[in-house]
């Protein structure tokens, strides 16, 4: 595989509609062919006996560009500059013994290319800036003042040129110069001006902007990061931190999800011996969000309690690709049920959960994912729904303009997917619903107003189920005020140690549960 079925891969260029790259093909003794795709249609479009590769400073790169159609090259065995348009051979541009070339910048308006020239001489070798006629006729020095010259750009009007230099006994990632001179009607560049870098910095990568600004890499910071403002100003000692585990499993459909595991962790503290751990299973919002490994404060909460956390990524969560997100399309309240499911199985497989206490919450669309994995799956044994939603018919009826037509894709359109809406909304399975749960839930929320929650709170009640329900008054979708926040996080806690029978080590609140004996 290493020595004959891999190619290699590089030099993407993008022309209008059009894509280029450079393969490396071991099994053509090595040489390096320029592919085109258009639409579906993918083909070589270097010659047999060409490989198009630049032996400027021996490593090479910058062999190759498009413009409007126009391929320009370097080819590996005479070093030359050649042009070749779709279906024919290529052309020689320059034909210079001992001259090699890289790093094609097209200037149409003076019918010419700029590039990096390197000659080889009985006295050295010498690098500059030079200029192609598309003619053939005399190539023109534009900078040879440098020991190394390199990235020649033409501003969006061909006014200007940008470039950048360096001298030995500097590597260019010790100092490079970037200069910027305009080009006058003969094509010379007048009065070169130091832009950036030199001394103890170093230019890279300078490419203009379509509005004529100029944007280049420059490293005077040290690569030492300068904090602006702090989330919070608390830290946590690290040997009470839980940091995630990517975490890849088999689910549904042949199908893996992707969740990060964040263990038990608190240094004061050590579970009873032999007895794996109670664990949250997280549901994100949106539902086409997605949740990240960036520090989250919420979550330690529930690991310095003793919990483990995994937070879900399930199929529709969006960094995993279109494909990956539009898997839920059709299959909300199915699709990532399975997926919260198999996750949870997953890590109690792997030793990592106790499963008789296997708790499910989320807020938002993840509070639908916790409804309809307790009403239509029985792996838990708790749920905690903020501002979630219980019926998806009121959900399409009340909820606002910008997602109002979110469910056409998730579920199916209306009227037509009616009967879907009833069949997978769990205030209508509450029959099915044997297991605690809370709900927390803003008196302004207008993206799931209360009557969601207060629907399925009754519904349980009249069914006798532990059900436990917190209304906090002027909070909309989402808990914001500081007071609020605790007060949510510490009724959550509570119901858990009430219903899965432990004592939490926190002083905490009443919560009023109902129907538990």
């Amino acid at each position: 595989m290493i020595a004959d079925a891999t190619v290699g891969l590089s030099s993407v260029v993008v022309d209008g509609d059009d894509l280029y790259w450079l393969e490396s093909r071991p099994n053509e003794e090595g040489r390096v062919v320029l592919v085109h795709q258009r639409g579906e249609t993918v083909h070589d479009m270097t010659p047999s006996d060409y490989s198009v590769r630049s032996r400027v400073h021996e490593y090479g790169g910058g062999a190759v560009t498009v413009r409007d159609g126009t391929i320009y090259f370097v080819n590996l065995r005479d070093q030359h500059v050649y042009t070749q348009h779709e279906g024919e051979l290529p052309n020689p541009l320059a034909e210079v013994d001992d001259d090699r070339f890289a790093d094609i910048e097209v200037d149409r308006e003076r019918d010419r290319i700029i590039c990096v020239r390197e000659r080889h001489t009985a006295n050295g070798v010498e690098n500059a800036l030079v200029a192609l006629p598309m003619d053939g006729g005399e190539i023109e020095v534009l900078d040879g003042a440098h020991d190394f010259v390199s990235n020649p750009r033409l501003s969006p009007d061909g006014t200007r040129l940008c470039w950048t230099s360096w001298d030995l006994p500097d590597m260019p990632w010790d100092s490079a110069t970037l200069w910027v001179a305009d080009v006058d009607g003969g094509g010379r560049l007048s009065q070169p001006q130091r832009v950036a870098g030199g001394g103890t910095q170093s230019v890279f990568q300078p490419e203009w902007h379509p509005d004529g600004r100029l944007i280049f890499v420059c490293d005077p910071s040290s690569g030492q990061t300068r904090v602006v403002k702090r989330a919070s100003d608390i830290a946590l000692p690290s040997e009470d931190l839980s940091e995630p585990e990517p975490i890849a499993f088999p689910t549904t459909g042949g199908a893996t999800a992707h969740a990060f595991y964040y263990p038990p962790r608190n240094s004061a503290w050590e579970g009873p011996a032999g007895e794996r751990p109670p664990l949250v299973v997280r549901g994100h919002g949106g539902p086409t969000g997605a949740s990240s490994p960036s520090l989250s404060i919420a979550i330690q909460f529930w690991t310095t309690r003793g919990f483990g956390v995994l937070d879900v990524n399930y199929r529709g969560s969006t960094g995993f690709g279109r494909a990956y997100r539009e898997a839920l399309y059709g299959g909300w309240g199915v699709t990532d049920v399975d997926d919260m499911v198999a996750g949870a199985e997953f890590l109690v497989a792997r030793g990592d959960a106790d499963a008789d206490r296997l708790a499910i919450r989320g807020g938002s669309a993840g509070g639908y994912t916790t409804l309809a994995a307790l009403a239509f799956r029985d792996t838990f044994s708790v749920g905690a729904s903020l501002y979630g939603i219980g019926d998806l018919m009121t959900l399409a009826r009340d909820t606002h303009k910008f997602e109002s037509r979110y469910l056409d894709r998730l579920i199916g359109p209306l009227p037509e997917a009616e009967a879907v809406y009833r069949e997978r909304s769990p205030v209508n399975h509450v029959d099915q619903l044997d297991c605690p749960v809370i709900f927390l839930q803003g008196s302004e929320d207008k993206v799931v107003p209360p009557n969601q929650a207060e629907d399925m709170v009754a519904a349980l009640d009249a069914k006798g189920i532990p059900v436990a329900y917190v209304l906090f008054e002027g909070e909309g979708h989402g808990f914001r005020g500081a007071a609020n926040v605790r007060r949510a996080l510490e009724a959550e806690l509570a119901f858990y140690g009430r219903i899965m029978g432990f004592e939490p080590a926190d002083d905490l609140p009443e919560l009023e549960i109902r129907n538990l004996g």
